[in-house]
C-alpha cells in the first residue's frame, strides 16, 4: 500500500514542464521590478506586478514570537504612507525554481540599514505573465 502510494504520489509531483532560459529572465525582471518598485515607493509599478492576493508573511518580526501576514491593499498601503520601502537595496540571486506555471525565487537584499532574505513566489496568469504572489520575507538590521 505504501508503495502504490509512493508511485502515486510521485507521478503526481512529477508532472512539470521544462523551465526555459526565457522564464528564467521573466522571473528575474518581474523580482527586480517588484524589489525596484518597494524601494522607489512607485505605487504602479507594485500593482501591476503584485498578483491580487499578495501575501507578505514575516516570521518573528525583530525577535517576537509571532507570524505577521499583510495583504496587497495593506502592503501598498505602507509603500505609500511610506512606512516601508524608500531605501534602495541590492539583489543577489541565489535560487530560482520553476514548475510550469509557479515559480520560487530565493533573493539575499541589502541597503544601508538592513539585511534581508526573501522567498518570492510566482505564479504565471493565462497570458503568460509572471505575478509575485507571496513574499516570505526575513529582515535583520543591520545596526540593531
Amino acid at each position: 500500500m505504501k508503495f502504490t502510494l509512493f508511485i502515486i504520489m510521485s507521478g503526481i509531483f512529477s508532472i512539470t514542464g521544462p523551465a526555459t532560459s526565457a522564464d528564467e529572465s521573466a522571473l528575474k525582471e518581474r523580482v527586480s521590478t517588484f524589489i525596484e518598485a518597494g524601494d522607489t515607493r512607485d505605487l504602479s509599478a507594485l500593482e501591476e506586478v503584485l498578483h491580487a492576493d499578495f501575501r507578505v508573511l514575516v516570521n518573528q518580526f525583530m525577535g517576537g514570537p509571532d507570524v505577521t501576514l499583510i495583504n496587497k491593499e495593506a502592503y501598498i498601503g505602507m509603500v505609500r504612507d511610506e512606512k516601508i520601502g524608500g531605501l534602495a537595496r541590492s539583489i543577489e540571486f541565489r535560487h530560482l525554481s520553476i514548475h510550469d506555471h509557479t515559480a520560487v525565487v530565493e533573493v539575499h537584499l541589502e541597503s544601508e540599514a538592513a539585511l534581508f532574505d526573501s522567498f518570492i513566489t510566482l505564479v504565471k496568469d493565462q497570458e503568460g505573465q509572471w505575478q509575485v504572489i507571496s513574499d516570505a520575507a526575513y529582515f535583520q538590521p543591520k545596526n540593531p
